[in-house]
């Protein structure tokens, strides 16, 4: 027998779920909620959380190897939708139509999904198992190891609890990782619903617990993975933001932060499903109104300009000056966070010459613009020109040039009161006039900021983040030394 890894344990509450709170997160709610109920064109709410829903319908299945689609594809089955003559041969690892006819199930299982989310079923094993024929409906087979060790194709069991162990082999280490074994599934998977019935509304804490719990116990001979996070999108939804849609650039620190759960700390895995519903909140501020349609004809696009005129001087006027001011202050922060670290550059590094640190005045405001809209570009957010920015910058020089910029902005098409915090690198080598060039973000993700947050919770969430930020930029610094 191999050594054991981990070994199953039943599923446990939570101790304390207040203490796994994300507290901004109910501010991103709030906005959201605003925003849903003051766009011009309904219509357009609905077309984004239909490609949401797409989305998630084909990052689920890459998470679990079950086919590969290219990046461009992908955008184009998420504007289109799921038709196999916008499949062109090469583009996906499995035949168009059988792709097809997958995605179009998992997109069905988020309308599930809204039956729990509406209160017209309540979340029991059965409606789970409901929940896996459905995902699983055009999957007929799954891998297992036969008796000589070899791995062969067995018919997949829709809709029913396992009939034997399916404890993964690790292939590093040749450990075993213990889930629940198949006779006590059925009583496991009735404590998971009486523990999560049991949890605070807090969607971040339930969706986190009520994933890892269900993947701890594997009810499934295959196909767990996908209803964990059809699971996960419950509360969420219910609390009016987005599916728990866990992009495949993301697979590693997903998987990380199940690891850490597994050990005992849920801390990883809430922060980062809070992270993805900042990551969409981001998204959806920018892109939810939808784009003024030229073919509309000439009345309607001048209509529509006008509101959004209106919306600009009017709507969330005072959410705005609250995060300007707010901004100002944490770019001050920045300010002071650069200037230590080019002390410590120039007394700790040899040969380096460390300009004083350089902050926007009326002057430069507009400096990096071309920057900032290439990062929105990047993470899917509109960068509100038309509103406030401020940054910091930090050059660093030893024959070459590197910058090291902070950075604020609104976002949104106008802000309703959103912003971000980005960081970003720029070098140039001394043969290189100075110019426009790439960047390259050094934090994980823009810091998103909301006026509706508690502004001191605000300001230490942006010097944890800025310290990250900080050691990512100066370790991209040393790639040029």
């Amino acid at each position: 027998m191999p050594p054991v890894s981990h070994t199953w344990q039943p599923i446990e509450a939570p101790a304390d779920p207040g203490l796994l709170a994300v507290p901004e997160l109910r501010a991103f709610e709030e906005l959201w909620r605003r925003e849903r109920e003051s766009l011009r064109d309904q219509g357009a709410i609905k077309a984004f959380n239909e490609r949401m829903a797409r989305w998630w319908a084909i990052e689920t299945g890459i998470i679990e190897r079950l086919y590969e689609v290219s990046e461009g594809l992908t955008l184009q089955l998420v504007e289109k939708g799921f038709e196999a003559s916008l499949i062109p041969h090469g583009e996906s690892s499995i035949p168009a139509e059988e792709l097809v006819a997958i995605l179009r199930d998992h997109r069905e299982s988020l309308d599930v999904v809204m039956d729990i989310v509406g209160g017209t079923r309540p979340l029991t094993p059965g409606w789970i198992k409901e929940l896996h024929a459905l995902l699983t409906r055009h999957q007929p087979t799954t891998d297992a190891v036969d008796s000589q060790g070899r791995w062969i194709k067995v018919p997949l069991l829709r809709g029913a609890w396992k009939e034997r162990p399916n404890n993964p082999l690790s292939l590093s280490d040749g450990t075993v990782f213990e889930y629940c074994p198949p006779e006590h599934v059925a009583s496991e998977m009735d404590r998971l619903v009486e523990i999560y019935n049991a949890l605070p509304a807090l969607p971040e804490v339930r969706a986190a617990w009520l994933h890892h719990a269900f993947t701890q116990i594997h009810p499934f001979q295959d196909g767990n993975g996908r209803v964990a996070r059809a699971l996960a999108s419950v509360d969420f939804i219910k609390a009016g933001l987005f599916p728990m849609l866990v992009r495949r650039t993301e697979r590693d620190r997903y998987i990380d932060t199940l690891r850490a759960a597994d050990g005992g700390d849920l801390r990883p895995l809430v922060a980062y499903f809070a992270s993805v519903q900042q990551a969409l909140l981001r998204r959806a501020i920018s892109e939810a109104e939808g784009a003024i349609d030229a073919k509309s004809g000439l009345a309607n696009v001048l209509a529509a300009a006008a509101q959004k005129r209106v919306r600009r001087i009017e709507a969330s006027a005072t959410e705005r000056k609250i995060l300007r001011d707010r901004m100002a202050v944490l770019m001050g922060e920045a300010q002071a966070v650069l200037h230590a670290v080019g002390g410590e550059v120039k007394k700790q590094v040899q040969g380096i010459t460390v300009q004083p640190v350089r902050r926007a005045d009326v002057g430069t405001r507009h400096y990096f613009r071309d920057q900032l809209v290439k990062i929105g570009e990047v993470h899917g957010y509109w960068v509100d020109l038309n509103e406030y920015r401020d940054w910091v910058r930090l050059q660093l020089r030893d024959g070459g040039v590197t910058d090291i910029v902070v950075a604020c902005h609104l976002i949104g098409n106008p802000s309703p009161g959103a912003g971000v915090a980005v960081v970003f690198v720029e070098h140039r080598d001394k043969d290189e006039s100075a110019g426009t060039h790439a960047p390259m973000t050094a934090a994980a993700e823009p810091l998103m900021l909301l006026a509706d947050e508690d502004e001191q919770a605000q300001r230490r969430r942006f010097l944890i983040w800025l310290e990250q930020a900080r050691n990512t930029a100066l370790a991209q610094w040393t790639k040029f030394l």
